[in-house]
C-alpha cells in the first residue's frame, strides 16, 4: 500500500502538533503544510522539511489526506474546498459555526467517498477509552470543564470552545434524543459567553448537567456518570477512573472504590486521534468522530448559547459551579 500524502492547512499552535504527529505515523508521509502567516509555515515547513504554501489551495494536488486547523469561522470554507477535491478530512472541533454548514460537509463528504472526522480530541483520551463500555444507561452526567483565561480559542464562546467536547463525550453515552435544553451564563473577559451551565434532558430519562468557564482560577476536566451499578468519576487530567459501586438494595452508593484506570505518563491523545484517521481511510470503516457525530455536538452547542442569549444576563457570581 502506498502511503497516504499528509497535510495541515493551519499550523498555528494546534496544527503544528497534528505536523509533528503525521510524521511519525506509520504509512503517512507528511508532504506540506499551509498557512496565510507565510513566516509561520515557512518556519514550521524548513522543521519537518516539507513544502509550505501560503495559500491551501495549491497544496490540494499534492495530499491524499488533511487536518484542518484554521480558526473555526472558516473551517466550513476550507473543508468544503477539500472535500469538493475528493480529499480525506479532520476538521478540528468545533466542526463548523452553523448547523446548516455542517450539514452541506456531511453530505459532501458522502458524496465524494471521503472520510470526514471532526477533532472531539476527548473521545481519545485514555481514561473514556477504557471505561466507555461499562457506562450503560447512563441516568445522570455532570461534567466540568474549567481553565484559565488565555487568549486562545476567545474567537468564540466557551460553549463551542471548551463545552462542546463534554457534549460530544455525553451524545456518544446518552442513546437517545434531547427534549429540552436550559442554560444560564455570563460574559466576563471576551465579547463571548465565557462561563454556562446547561441542563440537557433527553428521552430516556438521562439528564446531563454541563458547566464550562475560561476565567477560572483552576484547571478542572473531570466526568460524573450515575448508572445503575454505581458512580464513575473520570478525571480527563490525570487519566484516572474511580467506581463507587450502589448499596445492594438501595439507592445509595457504597464506599467500595475501584480505581480503573491510573495515572499515565505517556499520553498522546492527539497521536491516537490521527492514527485511527488514517485508520479508517486505509482500512475502511466509519471514523471514531464522524461528521455526523461532529453536527450533532454543534446543534446542541449552538441551541445552549441560543438559550443563554435569551435569558436574562447573568453576573459571574451567581453561577453555580
Amino acid at each position: 500500500m502506498s502511503k497516504l500524502r499528509a497535510g495541515v492547512i493551519g499550523v498555528g499552535y494546534l496544527g503544528t502538533f497534528h505536523a509533528e504527529k503525521y510524521q511519525r505515523i506509520p504509512g503517512v508521509s507528511l508532504v506540506g503544510l499551509a498557512d496565510a502567516n507565510f513566516d509561520r509555515v515557512k518556519e514550521i515547513s524548513n522543521r519537518y522539511n516539507v513544502e509550505a504554501h501560503k495559500d491551501y489551495k495549491t497544496l490540494l494536488p499534492k495530499v491524499d489526506i488533511l487536518s484542518i486547523v484554521v480558526p473555526s469561522g472558516m473551517h466550513y470554507e476550507v473543508a468544503k474546498e477539500c472535500l469538493s477535491h475528493g480529499i480525506h478530512c479532520l476538521v478540528e472541533k468545533p466542526f463548523t459555526e452553523h448547523v446548516n454548514e455542517a450539514n452541506e460537509l456531511v453530505g459532501l463528504a458522502k458524496d465524494k467517498q471521503v472520510v470526514l472526522q471532526v477533532g472531539h480530541l476527548e473521545r481519545f483520551n485514555p481514561v473514556i477509552k477504557k471505561v466507555s463500555h461499562l457506562l450503560k444507561s447512563p441516568y445522570k452526567i455532570r461534567t466540568r470543564r474549567f481553565s484559565r483565561h488565555q487568549p486562545r480559542g476567545t474567537d468564540t464562546d466557551v460553549i463551542l470552545d471548551l463545552m462542546i467536547h463534554d457534549i460530544d463525550i455525553v451524545l456518544s453515552l446518552s442513546n437517545s434524543e434531547v427534549v429540552d435544553v436550559q442554560a444560564t451564563g455570563a460574559t466576563v473577559t471576551t465579547k463571548f459567553i465565557d462561563i454556562a451551565n446547561a441542563t440537557v434532558c433527553f428521552k430516556n430519562g438521562l439528564v446531563a448537567e454541563l458547566g464550562a468557564s475560561r476565567v477560572s482560577t483552576e484547571t478542572v476536566r473531570d466526568v460524573e456518570v450515575h448508572c445503575k451499578s454505581g458512580k464513575y468519576l473520570l478525571n480527563f487530567l490525570t487519566h484516572e477512573a474511580k467506581f463507587f459501586e450502589s448499596a445492594e438494595g438501595s439507592d445509595e452508593l457504597g464506599q467500595s472504590i475501584r480505581v480503573l484506570e491510573t495515572g499515565k505518563t505517556d499520553v498522546d491523545a492527539l497521536y491516537d486521534e490521527l492514527v485511527a484517521f488514517v485508520g479508517s481511510i486505509q482500512y475502511g470503516g466509519s471514523p471514531v468522530v464522524s461528521g455526523e457525530d461532529g453536527k450533532r455536538a454543534l446543534e446542541l452547542a449552538v441551541e445552549i448559547s441560543s438559550k443563554i442569549k435569551s435569558s436574562p444576563s447573568k453576573s459571574p457570581e451567581t453561577l453555580d459551579f
